[in-house]
């Protein structure tokens, strides 16, 4: 049986006994407590002294939550169009960091299926007005001529690092923390990079 003594105001020891009331099975008052309940999960003695001791075989509940660590400046990138018939393949990438966070987090920012296109244009510009961003757009006539020499998987390859080189030649330093939504492994992801003079490090994948 695990024991956890905790050190509690008298108004504090008496809203605990407020909050457990409907699961009291059995309560009496011992020499120098307010009280000693027992519930299901666990006998509470409550000493006048603001001493509180709790017995039972799990008081994990009682532990303090431990807090989460602050979130940290996150990159990302994403592309459309490269399943659509008549394009154009837009590849975006953009930096979030704590302030734009804090800016972007009571407009109701979700995955992009679950929000309708009017919604998302009165977002974007928000988006773009707090998060630094780089935007790739190849037209139709441009996919095709790159399609003469490289296949789609390595054309978003190409599209997703430039869109990060974008971001660093406009002056922004890339966070730590860089995500790609998955389109290939990373291995492959490197090695239809290669040969290219600038080339992002350390991206990982959602």
């Amino acid at each position: 049986m695990a024991t956890l003594t905790k050190n509690m105001t008298k108004e504090e020891i008496f809203q605990l006994k407020n909050r457990l009331s409907s699961f009291i099975l059995k309560e009496s008052t011992p020499p120098y407590t307010y009280y000693q309940i027992k519930t299901k999960e666990c006998t509470i003695t409550a000493y006048t002294s603001g001493k509180v001791v709790f017995q039972g075989a799990d008081l994990s509940w009682l532990e303090p939550v431990t807090p989460q660590k602050e979130a940290q400046d996150q990159a990302g990138s994403d592309e459309v169009g490269t399943g659509d018939y008549f394009g154009p393949v837009v590849v975006a990438s953009c930096i979030v960091t704590k302030e734009a966070r804090e800016k972007l987090s009571h407009l109701g920012i979700q995955d992009s299926k679950q929000v309708d296109d009017i919604k998302i244009r009165k977002l974007a510009p928000l988006i773009k007005d707090v998060c630094p961003h780089s935007i790739l757009i190849v037209p139709n006539s441009k996919y095709n001529d790159m399609h003469d020499s490289c296949n789609m998987v390595d054309m978003k390859c190409r599209l997703h690092n430039q869109a990060y080189v974008n971001l660093i030649h406009k002056g922004y330093t890339l966070p730590k923390q860089i995500v790609i939504d998955q389109f290939v492994q990373e291995k492959s992801y490197y090695r239809y990079l290669q040969g290219f003079p600038e080339v992002i490090r350390g991206i990982g994948s959602a």
